[in-house]
């Protein structure tokens, strides 16, 4: 038994554009799309004579990497999200731009410092985690290769770079969501359980003083 045939609410409508010059009208390699389920349209590319198995949406963009914490700081969140409209067409380009959030985010949360690499340190002797330190190293690193190519080719690594936006959303819940959700929590203690515990913490550094 042959499978029913799809209903005109499961078609789309393809529609070549094509180009003019003077009265010369040729091939673009793009076409118009247009479904008639939710009467929205899309536009797709290709630059080789198989279509059928390179053709490409180029409208509307289509974002690539998970989204972004919500604790995210809106200054990354930006570079962030420019990140993830390219990702897919320049894991590079998206690399640097990760790259770049991390710097402003380590800017943030290591206001003192030099470069990259010397706020990181400071973090470090601060107390920092090794699984942030070398998140953070490593969006340092590879972001910096795609900025000057070294020994790391990341032309079409869309998989590296969709790993650098996890390690960007895990270093924001470590160094931003955990300890604000504990003090919000800690807030909500009843006030003297809280000037208790004040208390006890002032007493004990009282006895640890030389």
């Amino acid at each position: 038994m042959s499978a029913p045939a799809p209903s005109l609410l499961d078609r789309q409508v393809w529609t070549e554009l094509v180009a003019r010059t003077a009265n010369v009208f040729g091939g673009t390699g793009t076409e118009h799309c247009t479904c008639w389920n939710c009467h929205r349209w899309t536009v797709w590319t290709d630059t080789t004579p198989d279509k059928v198995a390179t053709m490409r949406m180029v409208f509307p963009v289509v974002r690539g990497g998970p989204r972004p914490h919500v604790d995210m700081p809106d200054d990354v969140r930006a570079d962030y999200e420019e990140a993830r409209t390219i990702v897919n067409a320049s894991p590079r380009g998206a690399c640097a731009l990760l790259r770049l959030a991390t710097q402003r985010l380590v800017n943030e949360l290591q206001p003192e410092g030099g470069d990259l690499n010397d706020r990181i340190s400071r973090m470090v002797k601060a107390g920092l985690s090794p699984m942030i330190q070398q998140s953070l190293d490593v969006l340092r690193v590879i972001g910096n290769e795609a900025v000057h190519p070294g020994e790391l080719d990341l032309r079409d690594d869309v998989e590296t770079a969709s790993s650098l936006f996890m390690l960007l959303n895990l270093i924001v819940d470590d160094r931003i969501a955990r300890p604000k959700h504990v003090t919000e929590m800690f807030a909500k203690l009843p006030a003297g359980k809280i000037q208790g515990i004040v208390s006890r913490d002032r007493s004990s550094s009282a006895e640890d003083a030389p």
